[in-house]
């Protein structure tokens, strides 16, 4: 209906042995049908925290169809419901990618790109606020949270879920703005090793940077104290 050519899912299919979300695309080399069109996946590339997939739709029962659709399935697999992800470095490489997908396909006609988690609200909610942060943060030079969600929020209930997605926002235009871009080629390395004040000055904000905290109730547990060599020294 929208055209669109790029699909950002973050939620699992599976999570904490519930179903959350259906499985509309095939394994790689196999074929579906849905409402009269063949869906293919010809294509699946695994880079640790998210997942893209080529996707490929055509009229189903016509020899003569070309492909209609390619789409770029990109498929974030660290974003546990109601929470956050650890790391948030990797959220990040996948929203430049989405972004880089999107300008060299934007080229021949405009689209909206599809963002979904499980209930549609506080992933999808903290993704897409990230994204049009990030807009305000590099045309504007600076950013507003609050209205952003609120704004969000007027047109769709819950998005931006609870206390820790909102932290989360703060915290991905925190690592943005403190490391900028730090992606390289490889046959750049050599150059890049040479370029000592750069990498320091790189090392220096990588302080910067702290993964988001996690629950030690379990360790705290005094079935587990036995096993803690320290109470200040939690594994």
């Amino acid at each position: 209906e929208q055209e669109s050519l790029i699909i950002v899912m973050l939620a699992n299919v599976m999570e904490g042995g519930k179903e959350k979300c259906a499985k509309y695309w095939p394994e790689v080399g196999k074929s579906c049908s849905y409402g009269g069109y063949n869906v293919e996946t010809v294509e699946k590339k695994n880079y640790g925290s998210y997942i893209l997939r080529s996707i490929h739709m055509e009229e189903s029962g016509n020899e003569y169809a070309s492909v209609l659709k390619k789409i770029q399935h990109f498929q974030y697999i660290r974003w546990p419901d109601h929470g956050v992800p650890l790391i948030t470095s990797s959220l990040i490489r996948m929203h430049n990618k989405v972004n880089a997908e999107y300008e060299d396909l934007v080229k021949d006609k405009a689209f909206p790109i599809i963002v979904h988690c499980s209930a549609g609200a506080g992933r999808t909610g903290a993704y897409i606020g990230f994204d049009i942060l990030h807009d305000e943060m590099q045309s504007k030079n600076q950013v507003n949270v609050y209205t952003a969600v609120l704004n969000m929020r007027k047109q769709r209930m819950d998005m931006v879920q609870n206390m820790k997605q909102y932290v989360l926002l703060h915290k991905l235009l925190s690592e943005c703005h403190a490391l900028g871009s730090t992606a390289f080629k490889p046959n750049e390395l050599n150059k890049r090793i040479a370029q000592h004040t750069m990498l320091l000055k790189e090392f220096e904000n990588l302080n910067l940077i702290l993964p988001m905290t996690t629950s030690q109730k379990i360790a705290l547990q005094h079935l587990n104290k036995p096993v803690n060599k320290d109470i200040n020294i939690l594994p």
